[in-house]
């Protein structure tokens, strides 16, 4: 049974309803978002030295720069784009594994790679998330392990006082726009069959090409890092370094996020939001909006749903009525309703309230002029009745009987 009301309208406008509704959608649109590309915005806030890091020794500088400047950077996250032609940055840190850093040189073999070795070490700060905290420089032991499987190339400490500037010069493939001037240059690279391309005032090298590849270790990080490229100086000499590192005709420069654990992860929300599913949930969102405006330009208002039993005495005797009828008990209603005519015109014509039934029946009898009937032949036709018809037409004569004694308005 409803308890809604007929002829009842909304509360609300249908501006009201349009703006409730739009902001729902929204707002679990943007749910569904952060579902599936919250956990990877979460992780790349961490503070580490890799090209989604806004910390000092981080590399998002570097990767905005570019675009600035009119190149492509590329973030790969899947292992089988590492094949591009265009330079690739590998940004190990210190848990990062040789065996990972191994496995990507090696399947690159003629085709350009920049290894850029970390050089700080780090804490991350409470109050700033992203930022960090220099801690101490990393050893050159710990460098040495990370590019043991990768050449002959080790890493050997310059012994400076702290805050000293060194001055690089360009060589080799590299052109004079490369020199730069940097502080803390602590780090330098030696051993057999390297070529030299970034060098200081001894011929120490900061970076060089391995083994007469495409392989190249930048022992100076802060060249690209975020803090080094406030400096213009250094960012013009950034970008005159990679530009000499990349292969010709190259469309991008390439970050790899697979070695810093940012590769995609299998998530089906995150499906749904790429080639080639993204065609589908856009169709469905298309779907879904025709529906809805059907919804809202539908003619006429909205229907009230019907109550089940209505309001008012005479409802109530319809519903009494449909009961009996689904009971198939009409036959049997005529004699009661002799009975109900009995009493009516009895009280109304002042018969003697003690008499008996048949004292009673015999003066209802004595009323009228006889023309319709005696009320016992009309009250025996009903209790005969046996079907419907034959009930309304005993009720009928009742009940024009009736109207003869009592008045009812």
């Amino acid at each position: 049974m409803s308890g809604v009301g007929r002829g009842g309208g909304t509360p609300f406008s249908g501006r009201t309803i349009f703006w409730v509704i739009l902001v729902g959608v929204v707002a679990f649109g943007g749910l569904l978002l952060l579902g599936a590309y919250g956990p990877d915005l979460n992780r790349s806030r961490n503070g580490g030295a890799h090209p989604l890091s806004i910390s000092a020794v981080g590399y998002k500088g570097l990767v905005d720069l570019i675009g600035y400047s009119g190149g492509k950077a590329a973030l790969l996250r899947d292992e089988r784009a590492l094949a591009t032609e265009d330079l690739l940055i590998l940004t190990p840190e210190i848990s990062t594994s040789p065996d990972e850093i191994a496995k990507r040189v090696e399947s690159r073999l003629a085709k350009p790679t920049l290894i850029v070795l970390p050089k700080w070490r780090t804490q991350a700060q409470e109050l700033h998330r992203g930022w960090v905290q220099k801690m101490g420089m990393v050893d050159a032991t710990e460098l040495d392990a990370l590019i043991a499987k990768i050449g002959n190339a080790r890493i050997a400490t310059i012994e400076q006082p702290e805050g000293a500037s060194t001055r690089l010069r360009a060589t080799g493939l590299l052109s004079e726009t490369a020199a730069i001037i940097l502080p803390d240059v602590v780090h330098r690279i030696e051993g057999k069959s390297i070529e030299p391309l970034l060098v200081d005032d001894k011929g120490r090298m900061v970076l060089a090409g391995i083994g007469g590849r495409k392989l190249y270790i930048l022992a100076e990080p802060d060249l690209l890092a975020n803090h080094g490229l406030k400096s213009a100086a250094t960012a013009r000499a950034a970008l005159a370094m990679l530009d000499d590192l990349n292969a010709t005709g190259a469309e991008a420069i390439a970050f790899d996020l697979t070695l810093n654990g940012f590769g995609s992860s299998k998530n089906l929300l995150k499906l749904g939001f790429e080639p080639p599913f993204l065609a589908l949930t856009l169709s469905l969102l298309g779907a879904a909006l025709l529906a809805g405006l059907h919804a809202a330009a539908r003619f006429g208002p909205a229907r009230d749903e019907e109550r089940a039993i209505s309001f008012g005495k005479l409802a109530l005797v319809e519903n009494v009525a449909a009961l009996i009828v689904r009971a198939r008990r009409e036959a049997s209603t005529g004699w009661r309703y002799a009975l109900l005519t009995r009493e009516a015109v009895a009280m109304a014509t002042g018969a003697p309230q003690r008499a008996d039934e048949a004292t009673l029946i015999a003066y209802l009898d004595r009323l009228g002029d006889g023309q319709a009937g005696t009320y016992s032949a009309l009250a025996e036709d009903a209790r005969l009745a046996a079907d419907r018809d034959e009930v309304l037409a005993a009720a009928r004569a009742l009940y024009h009987w009736r109207r003869k004694f009592v008045r009812e308005g």
